[in-house]
């Protein structure tokens, strides 16, 4: 079979050779024959279009588009994330060139800055921080994984630092527009993120507004001390930040800090009048002296409680040796009687005196502070 060749005028068909011995001469067509015998122009045997077959297009696979799925989470029950008068629409999926994908993963619900943010059901916090598209951003996970993403915020409470377990319906923080919503009027922007999509990490985000729809919204809440992490270090996201908590303050008072209460120093007491000297050239002047009665009573008082128990051994001892038998007393035994007979003669007189100071003291306190002047009595 010989090919057709593609002439100026027409295709010219090949003929099939017959069936003939081998060494016959081969019957070629007219046109052709002319071409190989040098009557037609050479390039009119060459083909002058070449016809190719078109590529098909490899389709790749589309990854990280909004997700048309919003699976059951059963976590709850949940409350709504904002405590407050509050707008929000279904923007999710919408176009976002600063986040990744370039969609939006979420709904923003706008509010007057400041306005109370809680946590939507009972569970844990984390990553409570700062963070360039987010500003100051806080997650929430529920009791059975997952997820929720708090944005844009004005500021946290202390609940919200420490990273523990937080209840439904307790204030974390204030909406604000800290991060790229720094230009727009302040809302949060809240996420939905279910536990069997976290795989897809980012990109798990499903549409929040239904579940938002469903949920009962929190009646009035008594809000707490706002407080802040550490500001971020740029420049620019340091005033953000800055600018935001400064108007959050003007609705909700920060933390005080707790004052260190400092005592007053006790007045001192006037030492007493004890007398009077008269010099020959200056006037009569009172003789002020410092009380010294307190701290000599004070001493006394601890050496006569020592003696009064010293004595009380002593006589102890003493009864002791009364039940005993009667026997002849030695030299040594004397001694001993009469040196008891001393002590208790001692240990009586220490008694009295302690006596005298004692009732010297009150009298003192009942006159003002000026000592007896008399000699205080011994027995």
């Amino acid at each position: 079979m010989v090919a057709g060749i593609r002439d100026e005028a027409d295709v010219v068909p090949g003929t099939p050779a017959p069936a003939e011995s081998h060494g016959a001469a081969l019957r070629l067509a007219p046109a052709l024959k002319a071409r190989l015998e040098g009557h037609a122009p050479v390039d009119a045997a060459i083909p002058t279009t070449v016809t190719t077959k078109p590529k098909q297009k490899v389709k790749k696979p589309v990854t990280g588009q909004p997700l048309k799925v919003t699976p059951p989470i059963e976590g709850g029950p949940y409350d709504f994330p904002v405590a407050g008068q509050v707008s929000y629409g279904d923007t999710y999926g919408a176009a976002r060139s600063d986040v990744p994908g370039g969609w939006h993963h979420g709904d923003d619900i706008f509010a007057p800055i400041g306005t109370p943010v809680v946590a939507v059901a009972d569970g844990t916090i984390n990553r409570a921080g700062w963070e360039v598209v987010g500003g100051w951003r806080l997650w929430v996970r529920d009791r059975v994984g997952d997820e929720f993403y708090y944005a844009h915020l004005s500021g946290y409470t202390a609940l919200a630092l420490r990273d523990g377990r937080v209840k439904r319906g307790e204030v974390i923080g204030f909406v604000g527009n800290t991060g790229d919503a720094f230009t727009t009027l302040p809302h949060l922007h809240f996420e939905v993120h279910p536990r069997n999509l976290l795989h897809l990490g980012y990109g798990g985000a499903v549409d929040p507004t239904s579940y938002l729809e469903s949920w009962a919204k929190p009646g009035h809440v008594v809000p707490p001390a706002a407080v802040h992490p550490h500001f971020p270090g740029a420049t620019e996201a340091r005033y953000e930040a800055a600018t935001n908590f400064r108007e959050l303050l003007r609705v909700h008072p920060a933390l005080p800090r707790p004052k260190v209460k400092k005592r007053p120093p006790a007045p001192a007491p006037p030492p007493p009048v004890v007398g009077f000297t008269r010099h020959p050239t200056l006037p009569v002047q009172a003789l002020r002296l410092p009380p010294p009665v307190v701290a000599h009573a004070s001493r006394a008082w601890r050496w006569a409680t020592t003696d009064a128990i010293a004595a009380v051994a002593v006589l102890g001892l003493m009864m002791w040796r009364d039940q005993l038998p009667r026997r002849r007393r030695t030299p040594a035994e004397v001694r001993l009687d009469a040196a008891m007979a001393a002590a208790r003669a001692e240990l009586d007189a220490n008694l009295a005196t302690l006596r005298a100071m004692r009732r010297a003291a009150e009298r003192s306190r009942r006159t003002g502070g000026r000592p007896h002047r008399g000699r205080l009595p011994v027995r």
